[in-house]
């Protein structure tokens, strides 16, 4: 039994001889170690990804509310928008 252990060099991918029997079998278990443990992190950090764009989408839903709010406040304080920009109404 022997093993190759595979790297990326530059974009290419080169099988480097590691050795056989005892050695070839603990190189291969550790590396074996190294995907699951280099799987779980990447497992991870989707799930913070996922969580950063919930609380994304949530905080993007208040702001909405809270621009809705203020549009009715203002609204029902007299004033209306002019080229962009909130006014007080001139009372005539």
């Amino acid at each position: 039994m022997y093993y190759y252990h595979k790297r990326r060099i530059g974009g290419r991918v080169v099988s480097e001889y590691v050795g056989g029997g005892v050695v070839g079998e603990a190189v291969a278990l550790q590396d074996e170690r190294n995907r699951l443990e280099q799987a779980e992190r990447r497992q991870a950090d989707r799930r913070v990804r996922e969580e950063m764009r919930t609380l994304d989408r949530q905080a993007d839903e208040v702001a909405e509310l809270i621009r809705a709010l203020a549009q009715g406040m203002l609204l029902a304080t007299g004033h209306h928008t002019h080229r962009g920009q909130w006014r007080k109404r001139r009372d005539g």
